[in-house]
Order: C-alpha cells, then sequence, then structure tokens
C-alpha cells in the first residue's frame, strides 16, 4: 500500500490540476486510515477510563442510543462523537457507520466509521460483512461521481 500511496502523490504532483485529483486524494486517504491508522493516545478498551471518564462515557452511550430511538439520527451521531473525543469505542463507531449508512445516507462517512471499526475489532465476526459492505459503498460511490453529466438524449 505505501507503493500506492508513493505513485498517488507522483501522479498529484505531475497533474496537479487533472480531474481525477479530488477521488486520488480520497483513494489516498481511505489508504492512510486502512492500513496506516495513527497510534492512539486514547483509551480503547473501558477498563483504562478512570472512573470519572467511563461514568461520561456511559451517559454518553445512554444518551446516544435514546437519541437514536427517537429518530434524532444527527443528534445521535454528535453525541457519538463526542464519546469518541473521550476514549476509542468500538461501539461509537459501529454505531456512527449504521447512522451514517442506514438513517443519514451518507455512505463517505459511513465507510470512514466501518473502517475505524476495523481497526479496533479486526477479529469481529461481522468484519467480512462491513468489508463487503465498504467495497460495495467504493464502487456506489465512483459510479455516481463518474456518471455522465448533460443532456439526456430522447
Amino acid at each position: 500500500m505505501q507503493q500506492a500511496l508513493d505513485y498517488y502523490k507522483r501522479f498529484l504532483k505531475l497533474e496537479p490540476g487533472s480531474d481525477d485529483t479530488r477521488l486520488v486524494k480520497r483513494w489516498m486517504e481511505e489508504i492512510k486510515a486502512t492500513y496506516f491508522p495513527k497510534a492512539s493516545t486514547k483509551p480503547t478498551k473501558p477498563e483504562e477510563l478512570s472512573p470519572r471518564l467511563k461514568q461520561l462515557v456511559t451517559d454518553y452511550l445512554k444518551q446516544a442510543r435514546e437519541l437514536y430511538r427517537q429518530a434524532e439520527y444527527d443528534d445521535a451521531a454528535k453525541k457519538y462523537q463526542e464519546v469518541l473525543e473521550l476514549y476509542d469505542s468500538s461501539d461509537a463507531v459501529y454505531n456512527l457507520g449504521l447512522i451514517y449508512d442506514k438513517k443519514l445516507d451518507q455512505k463517505q462517512k459511513a465507510i470512514k466509521y466501518y473502517q475505524q471499526f476495523l481497526v479496533l475489532e479486526p477479529s469481529s465476526p461481522d468484519t467480512h460483512i462491513i468489508r463487503q459492505w465498504i467495497k460495495k459503498a467504493r464502487e456506489d460511490l465512483d459510479k455516481s461521481n463518474t456518471s455522465p453529466k448533460g443532456i439526456l438524449k430522447k
């Protein structure tokens, strides 16, 4: 993957004004997020949290679930993101993926959170399903980004 990133960087230097620049940058970010995640300084396990933070995270997760039940999906997503500011919670990133996928129809954000879930829980029984979903979502996004534009023929 490092070699792919190097080629993409070369492309961007050689063709900075290309129509494909945005797409190549997106691919680079996805490769970095998937294969080269930054080392986190935040706790990744509940037992690593102080009692005060553990209670705060528990409260935020409870509030997020309640907002979800009330169909307040944007607010639920914000609450899950507050959890992630304190703690690398696999539950929070998975639920953010679900919200952006199923409720807010924001596939790019869903991909981001599902990828984070795979980094945090590489041995999850859902790994295969999530990878398949990410692959299909990327294909769908690529198709919609490359679809012909202009006047429809009669």
